[in-house]
């Protein structure tokens, strides 16, 4: 999920990646904007990296968005009842 923007450096990877990024930044924050809506843990709407990696999105560029703290990686742990998705553990 979408923690903070340095604007600048975000700038200049947007311009130096192009569209993909600006993808996966779009991904993000319709991510949080619908946990926001709905009033649920933002981890309700975690984002599976197979789906950055549809929109081209490449490891480097998955990896420049967790290391600049736009977006949090962490592994599903199932829930025994079935009844609500997973908790989160860190990666």
């Amino acid at each position: 999920m979408i923690i903070k923007f340095q604007l600048s450096t975000l700038a200049r990877e947007i311009n130096n990646n192009g569209q993909p990024l600006v993808s996966a930044l779009g991904i993000l924050a319709r991510a949080y904007r619908y946990a926001q809506d709905t009033n649920v843990d933002l981890w309700e709407y975690a984002t599976p990296i197979s789906e950055f990696r549809y929109v081209g999105v490449t490891v480097n560029e998955l990896r420049w968005l967790l290391f600049s703290g736009l977006a949090v990686h962490a592994k599903e742990v199932s829930d025994p009842t079935g009844q609500a998705r997973g908790r989160m553990s860190p990666v």
